[in-house]
């Protein structure tokens, strides 16, 4: 019985796995966001960036939520790219920040 359902876990494991490798994880919504709110970016040591604040949606509330701006610590060879909203034929379409290689003649501003 206990091999069985260890079969069973294994099976339902490697053949969902692939599935949320294309799992979508961006936000679709028909409602744009507010303007962005200015934000006071804190002094900081060499090594962090600033991620600025953002409009994030709730499913719950069917609204935009505020998530303010933080210190992130810096990735060596990458730069931060924030969270953004991107209007297409009427619909918005959020993409959450992250981090991307940095060009390799880029200045290094974070």
């Amino acid at each position: 019985m206990i091999k069985a359902l260890f079969i069973l876990l294994f099976l339902s494991l490697a053949l969902g796995a692939p599935l949320a490798l294309y799992a979508k994880s961006d936000v679709e919504s028909n409602v744009a966001p507010p303007p962005p709110r200015t934000e006071t970016i804190p002094k900081h040591k060499s090594g962090f960036v600033w991620a600025p604040g953002y409009w994030s949606w709730s499913e719950y509330g069917h609204k935009h939520v505020w998530v303010p701006g933080r210190l992130l610590r810096g990735q060596r060879g990458a730069r931060w790219v924030p969270h953004q909203w991107i209007e297409k034929n009427g619909r918005y379409y959020f993409t959450e920040g992250h981090w991307e290689p940095r060009p390799v003649n880029a200045a290094s501003r974070g």
